[in-house]
């Protein structure tokens, strides 16, 4: 939050079990709570994590609009239409890629 306030960029790429979920999750929730800064936010994960990431959402960051974007391209159009109604969207490298 230091570095979003100082206008810096930073990575986040602790190891494997030190938090990233939740402390990605904060500071998302604080920029909402906080600052005031609605969204929507962009946060891509693979595939695997998907549903952990909907559930720490869901846990730590309830009141997000969140939706997740994955499947085949009718899928990601429909998605695409309702994109002023989410604050939290969530996909994969791969989706980017197409």
């Amino acid at each position: 939050l230091n570095s979003w306030c100082s206008n810096k960029n930073m990575i986040l790429a602790d190891q494997l079990g030190l938090g990233k979920t939740i402390e990605t999750i904060g500071f998302i929730s604080a920029l909402f709570n906080n600052y005031k800064v609605f969204g929507p936010f962009l946060i891509v994960v693979p595939l695997s994590t998907i549903s952990d990431w909907e559930v720490a959402l869901s846990e730590w960051f309830s009141e997000a609009v969140l939706t997740v974007l994955i499947g085949n391209q009718v899928n990601r159009r429909i998605i695409k239409d309702y994109k002023s109604q989410f604050t939290v969207l969530l996909t994969t490298p791969d989706i980017l890629s197409i």
